[in-house]
């Protein structure tokens, strides 16, 4: 399982990467760290820092729901989630979300993804 949640992760992200082009992009990663999660949390932070120094890619890691603000969001190329449950981003944030995408930037889901904001059909 695990070996399949790596080629997953690693194979979405060549698919949100595609679009970056060849600079150095900065992805961000966003995650809820609990007792339950922080080994995998930490793992992923891991293999994406790793996977970044191979595919001229940055990460930045944030429990902040702050950083989900257009003008903040316009400095990455891709967001990522992990292990998000729950209504974590309000009204506001979600818009900012969708109009990031919009405009091009990447947005992939690690683990639970489904489970966040139900309330929202987008």
């Amino acid at each position: 399982m695990h070996q399949f949640l790596r080629y997953s992760l690693i194979l979405g992200l060549f698919i949100v990467l595609a679009a970056c082009g060849k600079q150095e992009e900065q992805i961000l990663l966003f995650g809820q760290i609990t007792d339950d999660n922080q080994e995998s949390i930490e793992n992923a932070k891991a293999e994406l820092a790793e996977l970044g120094k191979s595919q001229h890619f940055l990460t930045r890691f944030t429990e902040n729901t702050q950083v989900f603000t257009e003008d903040s969001l316009q400095q990455y190329a891709a967001l990522i989630f992990m292990h998000t449950s729950g209504d974590v981003l309000d009204d506001v944030q979600r818009a900012d979300v969708e109009r990031f995408q919009q405009a091009g930037g990447g947005v992939m889901g690690i683990e639970a993804l489904p489970e966040i904001q139900q309330a929202w059909p987008w």
